[in-house]
């Protein structure tokens, strides 16, 4: 009998090559695995197209085949070159997102009323499939916002990198993955919450590495150590039901250390936000 999962996938640019091994453990192992339904942000929504639409190895060809570091170099490969519409292209097969039956729900942020939305890709067209997909990926100021339903659309990461508000909601008692590269805990945003007891936190934090270096990092070496920790640790993690899934390593005392990252990174969001709701007056 097949194990049941949800999984939400964050955001974290080239951090998303561990959620790539963790989706690729799950694929090599569909007999004993089943994804129920996937939410997901940014980087997490790519993976997951990849993933449901059976072309999680030609994403690995698209991981392998970049290779710099840095923001300057992330905005001319990634940004500026428009790189991302080939990979939308290359991995993204509509039909089989839309019929898939592991539902899916992509997030991104409404520009300008800077409101989470998220949308449900399973039963819908080519085009939207497509916009969404691509919204969530749109980094604000460095990308255009994708106009969805008469209505324009970003990076859902800015609102909510972690996207677990549709927990709330879900009808259903099959648990809950959490993938994510913050260095604080998810536990603090669900306590006493109903949904506590069903989320299960996977949450990967590079030892001596500064957060906001690391997302740009997409060094050959840097990708291929990614993916095969998010293999690995998969493998340990589904391979003990009703484990609390949080890789052991993750100590209180580190995630400490990356305290100020943290910090500073919510303090960054808080600027573009402000500069955002500054435009609509």
């Amino acid at each position: 009998m097949k194990t049941k999962i949800g999984l939400v996938l964050s955001g974290g640019y080239a951090n998303g090559a561990y959620e790539y091994g963790i989706l690729k453990y799950i694929e090599d192992n569909k007999d004993n695995l089943e994804i129920e339904y996937i939410i997901a942000t940014s980087i997490g929504a790519l993976n997951a197209a990849a993933f449901l639409s059976n072309r999680l190895d030609l994403a690995g060809e698209h991981w392998r085949n970049l290779n710099f570091t840095g923001f300057k170099s992330f905005y001319k490969e990634i940004i500026k070159s428009k790189y991302y519409e080939t990979i939308i292209h290359n991995i993204v097969d509509t039909k089989m997102i839309s019929q898939s039956t592991t539902k899916i729900y992509v997030t991104a942020t409404a520009y300008p009323s800077l409101e989470l939305k998220y949308f449900k890709l399973n039963s819908k067209g080519d085009r939207y499939i497509k916009n969404v997909i691509q919204a969530a990926i749109s980094v604000p100021r460095l990308m255009k916002e994708v106009t969805i339903n008469g209505k324009r659309y970003m990076d859902g990461g800015i609102r909510d990198n972690i996207p677990i508000g549709l927990l709330r909601s879900i009808k259903t008692d099959t648990p809950a993955y959490i993938v994510h590269f913050d260095p604080m805990s998810i536990k603090s945003r669900i306590k006493h919450e109903s949904i506590e007891n069903k989320i299960h936190e996977i949450q990967f934090v590079e030892k001596g590495s500064r957060y906001l270096n690391g997302i740009f990092n997409f060094s050959g070496e840097n990708i291929s150590k990614l993916y095969k920790q998010g293999y690995y640790d998969a493998s340990i993690i589904f391979n003990k039901p009703g484990d609390e899934g949080t890789i052991p390593d993750k100590k209180t005392e580190f995630q400490l250390r990356h305290l100020k990252n943290a910090f500073f990174i919510v303090s960054r969001l808080n600027t573009i936000m402000e500069r955002l709701k500054g435009e609509q007056g």
